[in-house]
């Protein structure tokens, strides 16, 4: 009750901090406007497209610039006043940042410039200067060497100062003056934008933020377009970008939707591990269960952890809510799994006499967990084109228990209500990214892979659910397993008659059959095969109290003989 409450507490804690993040963070950054309708304020974020028109392919490889005709372009805009011209209104100051990517995936082809340049209210025009992060250049012609041009000077200038830093430089003999010292121009980019005002939010057809008496509605979300080109004349390069406002408005709404539901799950798996936790507490009980399923599933909830606690340093305004889910996804590896591991690790291993011994083992143990975790984030970070191969690897996680189970006879600790329960709360996290159309990380609706994953993970619970009924190897023909003990098998008819003469029959009415099992002290009927099981050594108990005991201890209860696994 005291970790339910304390959870309840920190839910309630969550929902305040989340709501205090989206209050202070859902502030309007475009859109202003001027009488005659044109926009004063571009600040904002903006995302769109970018195609190439001619010439990227010419550049120098060593440049790594965009590999692909077409892709993403981000940008991150900042205007401040910069004085007046001699019109009513005047010319601002825009700084900021421009992201162009050729793919889905972070590659080390993206191109990243500084945004610095003016916007001129009255013709609604971006004019700037783009400097990238990194240089792009790319190499002279025959025909710009011999005309020595400002681009081939200012190379000289820059080899020069480069060797001049060397102490020896060394000069191959037979090799070109230009490839010796490395002369390339360096590309001088320039950002050409129009902007101009979109429709509102929601397809209303109406001018951004006016009413039909031309008053401003605050109910509509105003949305700017910028429609221009990003060229170099020297590398002759020239692209085409089109992009659109992001409401980080609508942005913080969602993302406080998000976190909420997720913080919701996170703490139905704290309930649901808790109560298999107790379910599993014996050294026997545990003993069954999959340390490596245990082990995935920690994996798992650990790099949600850094997940969102990365996202939340990324995205400031919004730290409040992702730490939140960071935390409870903290609570849930750090706390219960690393705690149900240790114990199931225990278990198996058995009691040992060298402290040392178990030291050292313990110590290997974590020292697997964690280099299992960082060999995961570096798969992830190389093979990003495969993630819906990861994702399936991912939540693969029941299948290590059913194979367990097999290879060890043994039947399913796993209860039901924690296999269907988690597997739920699980699966709603890629159900969320590949089914949600306008998710929250704008990833593309896939509906055949949410019917993948669900057809994935229902195949693992039903297989759970069949060993934990009906035995581990219930659905594999019985020709492929080997000789195993069954504690159902029918009587044959000397066993039958030895039991009719038997003093332990139970003398009662109609009492035929009837014997007494020693655990409950209770009637058994031996003819109904499912209703009592038979040891190997011969003596009968009720099926209940012999699984029950078998829990406890993997002895006769009459006897004491060692009992095979169930």
């Amino acid at each position: 009750m005291g970790v339910a409450r304390l959870s309840v507490l920190a839910v309630m804690a969550a929902c305040w901090a989340l709501g205090r993040a989206v209050n202070d963070g859902a502030e309007e950054t475009t859109g202003k406007l001027v009488p005659d309708g044109q926009p004063s304020n571009i600040t904002g974020s903006y995302k769109g497209s970018w195609n190439a028109i001619f010439g990227s392919s010419e550049l120098n490889k060593n440049s790594k610039f965009l590999n692909g005709k077409e892709g993403d372009a981000i940008l991150e805009l900042k205007i401040g006043p910069s004085g007046k011209t001699s019109g009513n209104f005047g010319v601002w100051g825009v700084q900021g940042d421009v992201l162009l990517r050729d793919g889905t995936h972070v590659t080390d082809s993206d191109v990243r410039f500084k945004v610095e340049g003016a916007y001129v209210r009255d013709s609604g025009r971006l004019h700037a200067v783009l400097q990238p992060a990194h240089l792009l250049s790319m190499k002279f012609t025959e025909e710009e060497v011999r005309d020595g041009g400002p681009d081939y000077r200012e190379a000289l200038l820059r080899a020069a100062r480069r060797w001049s830093m060397k102490p020896t430089p060394l000069v191959a003999y037979g090799t070109p003056i230009d490839d010796q010292i490395g002369l390339s121009k360096a590309c001088s980019f320039m950002l050409d934008l129009n902007v101009s005002i979109g429709k509102a939010e929601g397809g209303t057809g109406k001018e951004m933020g006016s009413d039909e008496d031309g008053t401003r509605s605050k109910s509509d979300k105003p949305s700017l377009q910028l429609q221009g080109s990003i060229s170099s004349k020297n590398c002759n390069v020239s692209l085409s970008v089109t992009a659109a406002t992001v409401h980080m408005e609508a942005y913080f709404a969602k993302a406080l939707h998000y976190t909420l539901a997720t913080t919701v799950v996170t703490f139905l798996q704290i309930l649901l591990l808790i109560k298999q936790i107790e379910a599993t507490s014996t050294p026997s009980t545990a003993m069954r269960v999959s340390l490596l399923t245990v082990s995935h599933q920690t994996t798992m909830d650990a790099y949600l952890c850094l997940l969102h606690l990365t996202a939340g340093i990324v995205l400031d305004p919004l730290f409040n809510t992702f730490a939140m889910v960071s935390f409870f996804e903290f609570i849930l590896f750090a706390i219960f799994e690393m705690r149900y591991m240790l114990l199931v690790w225990r278990a198996q291993r058995g009691n040992s006499l060298d402290p040392f011994d178990m030291r050292r083992e313990l110590s290997m143990l974590y020292t697997r967990f964690y280099g299992a975790l960082l060999l995961g984030v570096l798969l992830a970070y190389k093979l990003q084109q495969f993630m819906n191969v990861l994702v399936f690897g991912l939540y693969s996680f029941w299948i290590p228990q059913i194979v367990h189970c097999i290879r060890k006879g043994i039947r399913q600790p796993l209860t039901p209500l924690y296999v269907v329960g988690t597997s739920l709360t699980r699966a709603l996290l890629p159900m969320y990214i590949y089914g949600c159309p306008k998710n929250l990380l704008h990833i593309t609706a896939s509906p055949p892979m949410c019917i993948a994953i669900g057809t994935y993970m229902g195949l693992q619970v039903c297989t759970l659910l069949l060993q934990y009924y009906y035995g581990p190897t219930c659905f594999i023909p019985r020709r492929f397993l080997p000789d195993k003990h069954d504690y159902f098998r029918a009587l044959t008819s000397e066993e039958l008659q030895a039991l009719a003469t038997s003093p332990r029959q139970v003398a009662e009415e109609g009492g035929e059959g009837l014997m007494e099992c020693v655990i409950c002290m209770s009637a058994l009927d031996v003819r109904r095969p499912r209703s009592r099981m038979v040891a190997p050594c011969g003596h009968f108990f009720h099926s209940q109290c012999l699984q029950r005991w078998m829990d406890v201890k993997m002895e006769c209860p009459t006897c004491r003989q060692p009992l095979p696994p169930l």
